[in-house]
Parts: structure tokens; sequence; C-alpha cells
């Protein structure tokens, strides 16, 4: 095999597919990236048995063939090359000669014939979206997928096609992110997709207006993007039908700066850590909000201005949790909604004819 391409293309790619190449397993060729070369050009390929991710490239191929290569050796030697084209070259010993500018490296590689090829997708139901457009709304809602394997479906995001129409939502026990966007779709249909494997798709999708198609499977799911594939499985199981959590008629409702809110909690929670744990304490009052903690490091107490009457209504939430919703909104001004102090916190966009986007904190129950 013999190939020559530019480095930066070639570097994407490896970064690319790095992120579905497993750690450690019983087979060791799939802890490299696979790397075939052909009269179409050159494509790698990360593979880990539950997340499939390929990148194809141009290149100039002077002899066809397949090679293994360590990822974490072959993607370091590549980022330290010069700026300037590569040349791969493998002969029938599996030795890996690599050239760039005058960097010249020898590396011993795997047989690809011990790399297994990757699933096909089975089905025909699909969506399209713009690549910019995925990558925002995977980003406003994966931050919520629960890390406790005790319910798996709840560690991905439920994706929700009606027509036109899709919803993804994130959940665990103490938040809730739902998106809506308008897709081109085959019909009606809904999968979980991974946490993981989403935010692996999250570095791969372009910021830009390409299209990438979503196809799903009886128990696969494949995004196209571009020169980049990523297959994954579906998580099965019940997913919560988060809509009875919502709370549909709240008492309070107030308009906030997300970015003023944001850094109120944030200063508020600066004597909050993993080791010495509260819940911000926070009074809703007319125009103003205060916000209230204290640890076994001391106390703070901070005010944000707010537009609206919150009733001197007080409620504890957890400032991740809160940071996190706030930081992901897209939008300047938010509303906040709130039943009573054992109700969740609903986050809405403050126009009132924008529903894209709604976050829900659960409270914590606050000790006298």
């Amino acid at each position: 095999m013999k190939f020559t391409c530019e480095k930066q293309a070639l570097l994407s790619a490896v970064t690319n597919v790095s992120g579905a190449v497993a750690v450690k397993n019983g087979i060791p060729a799939l802890e490299g990236i696979f790397i075939n070369a052909d009269n179409d050009g050159v494509t790698l390929t990360g593979y880990n048995l539950e997340l499939g991710i390929t990148s194809h490239i141009d290149a100039e191929v002077s002899e066809s063939g397949q090679i293994v290569l360590g990822s974490k050796l072959f993607g370091d030697i590549i980022r330290k090359l010069p700026d300037d084209s590569v040349t791969v070259t493998t002969d029938e010993s599996l030795l890996v000669n690599i050239t760039g500018g005058i960097s010249d490296f020898k590396i011993i590689g795997l047989s690809a014939d011990d790399y297994p090829d990757l699933p096909d997708i089975d089905g025909n139901e699909s969506f399209t979206i713009k690549q910019n457009v995925l990558a925002s709304v995977i980003s406003q809602t994966v931050f919520a997928v629960s890390d406790s394997e005790t319910r798996p479906v709840h560690t991905g995001c439920r994706f929700a096609v009606d027509g036109s129409s899709l919803t993804v939502a994130a959940v665990d026990s103490f938040r809730l992110a739902v998106r809506n966007e308008t897709v081109i779709s085959s019909g009606s249909f809904d999968f979980v997709a991974p946490g993981g494997s989403l935010k692996e798709a999250v570095k791969i999708l372009a910021d830009s207006e390409e299209d990438v198609k979503v196809t799903l499977g009886r128990s696969l799911i494949r995004f196209e993007m571009g020169d980049n594939s990523l297959i994954t499985r579906r998580l099965e199981g019940q997913f919560l039908d988060y809509e009875r959590v919502i709370p549909k008629d709240a008492s309070i409702k107030v308009v906030i700066d997300r970015s003023s809110f944001a850094s109120c909690v944030e200063r508020a929670a600066l004597i909050i850590s993993e080791k010495y744990r509260s819940p911000i304490r926070c009074t809703f009052g007319h125009n103003k909000a205060t916000m209230v903690a204290a640890t076994a490091l001391g106390s703070s107490k901070d005010e944000v201005f707010i537009s609206g009457d919150g009733k001197d209504m007080t409620i504890g939430f957890n400032s991740r949790y809160m940071l996190e919703a706030l930081k992901t909104a897209p939008t300047g001004e938010l509303l906040l909604e709130m039943k009573d102090s054992g109700s969740p916190i609903v986050i809405k966009p403050a126009e009132m004819d924008d529903n894209s986007f709604l976050f829900l904190v659960m409270p914590i129950r606050l000790s006298n």
C-alpha cells in the first residue's frame, strides 16, 4: 500500500475516527485505526463493536492495500509532522513508513485480516437536517443524559420524528432537556441514540449548511456527514413519558437575562465543591432574585435583576444542573416558570411563540 495526501486532511480523519477506537479489547486490531487505500482514495475506520466511525479523504494512491495502525502513535506522528503532504507506505512484513517533509518514521502495523467489518444498516426510515443545526440540537440536549446504568435507555437521547417535526429529549433523575427542530423525513418514527455516540457525532459535524442524513435500522443508527459516517447501536427500553413531569399550571413566571443569571449562580456557588456540597437557595422577589449558599467553607449571597414578581418564593437547586441548562440555552432572555418550592423549574425561551427548547431542573428540598 502506498498513498500521498495532505497532512491536515489525514489528521482530521484520524481525529474523527479515534473516538470510536477501543481502549482495551480482546481483538488487538480494534485498538487501532483500519486504513483502506484504493482507487477512490483513502478511508479510515475506528470501531469498538458498539460505535463505528469512517472518514474518507482524497489521496493519490499508488498502490492499493489495507493496514491497521495503533491509534495513539499514528495520530501523534501525523500531528507532529510538518504542514506538508504525507506519504504512507507499507510492505508485506507490515512495516509502515510515514514521511512528511524531512521527517521519516517506521512503525509496525497489524494485519487488516483481523479487523471485523462494520455492520450494515437494514432500514430505510431516515431524516435529513443541516449539519450545524443537528450539532446544536445534540449539544443542547445530550448534557442531560443519565450517567446511571440502572436504566440504560436514559443514557441516550430520544429522537422522535413526526413528519417534518423532530423532537430530541434527554432526561435523568434531576433534569430534562427538550429541543424541537424542523427536518425532512421519510415518515414518523422514534429511537434512542447513546449519549457517548452523539458526543462523538458533534465533534465531526461541520459548522455548515450541508445536510446530514440519519438512517434508522432495526438495531443500528447511521449518521452520514459529508465524507464521514457514524454507526451506533440503538438503546432499547421504555423512555420516560417526560410530558407528565412538566408542570402545566405555573403560578410564577419571571424573565431573566441568561448571562447575568448564570454569573450570579456561579458567584454564589464558589463555596460549593464536590467535597462540600450544598444547594443554592434562591428567593424570587419583585424584579430581583437573591441567591444564598452555605457550606463548611463559608457562605455566599448575591442578587440579580429579573423581570416580574416571584412573590418571594424560595426554591433550592443544584448549581451545576442550573448552569448547564443556562449555558446551553441558545437565547439571551429566558422565561422561568415555577409552581411552588417543591415543583420543577421550567426554562423556556422568553419569546412566547418560540417553542424550540425546554429545560427542566428539579428542586432540592431545603432545610430550615
